[in-house]
C-alpha cells in the first residue's frame, strides 16, 4: 500500500513550536487549543499579523519541533512491512531542506529523495491513503482513503460529504490504517 503522511501538525508538533517562539517574542499566551481555524495568523496580536508567517521559517522554531513518537513507530512498522511511505508537505521551498534533514534523522532507513514530496495540491497524489490535519487536503477529486487527524482547527467540519475518517489520536490512526490494509487484502483475494 502507498501511504502518505502530512508532516506539519500531523507527524510533528509544529504549532506548539511556533507558538512557543511567538509567545516568547510577543508576550502573548496563545495555546494550540485557541487555534480554531486553519490559518494561525488570525489568532496572533494585530502587530504580528504581517510578520507571523516568518515564524514558519525561523531557526528557533525548527530547533523546537518534535515528532509524535507514536507516528514514528507506526511509520517504521509500516515501512518494515513493505508499504511505500511518503511524507507530504505544502511548505515553502526554503523550508524543504529543514524538513528533509528532520525526516532523515528520524527515518534514516527511508530514502527521502523518493519519500519526501512538496506539493500544495495533495489531491494530485497517486497514493492509497493520506493522513492529514487539514481537511482541505482531503476533499475534492481523490481516489485515496482519507484520515483526518483531529485538531482544534478542524472541529467545525461536522458534515463531511467526503469519505473521511476522523482519528482522535495515533492509536486510532494505526487501527484505521490496518483496517484499510486488511480490506485491500480481502479485495485482492476476491479477484
Amino acid at each position: 500500500m502507498k501511504i502518505a503522511f502530512d508532516i506539519d501538525n500531523t507527524l510533528t508538533f509544529l504549532t506548539e513550536a511556533v507558538l512557543d517562539v511567538y509567545n516568547s517574542d510577543s508576550g502573548d499566551n496563545l495555546k494550540v487549543s485557541d487555534i480554531t481555524k486553519y490559518n494561525i495568523e488570525n489568532f496572533v496580536k494585530p502587530e504580528y499579523k504581517e510578520i507571523f508567517p516568518r515564524y514558519f521559517m525561523d531557526k528557533r522554531v525548527w530547533k523546537k519541533v518534535k515528532t509524535v513518537p507514536q507516528a514514528i513507530s507506526l511509520i517504521k512498522k509500516l515501512y518494515s512491512e513493505g508499504h511505500k511511505v511518503y511524507f507530504v508537505t505544502s511548505t515553502e521551498a526554503y523550508n524543504l531542506y529543514k524538513k528533509d534533514g528532520h525526516m532523515k534523522r528520524i527515518f534514516p532507513e527511508i530514502d527521502m529523495s523518493d519519500a519526501l514530496v512538496r506539493l500544495k495540491h495533495k489531491q494530485l497524489l497517486d497514493i492509497d491513503l493520506l493522513c492529514d490535519d487539514f481537511v482541505g487536503n482531503l476533499i475534492g477529486k481523490t481516489h485515496y482513503h482519507k484520515i483526518l487527524l483531529n485538531k482544534p482547527w478542524n472541529q467545525d467540519i461536522d458534515d463531511l460529504k467526503e469519505s473521511i475518517t476522523r482519528c482522535y489520536n495515533w492509536d486510532d490512526v494505526e487501527k484505521t490504517i490496518y483496517k484499510l490494509i486488511e480490506e485491500e487484502r480481502e479485495l485482492k483475494r476476491e479477484y
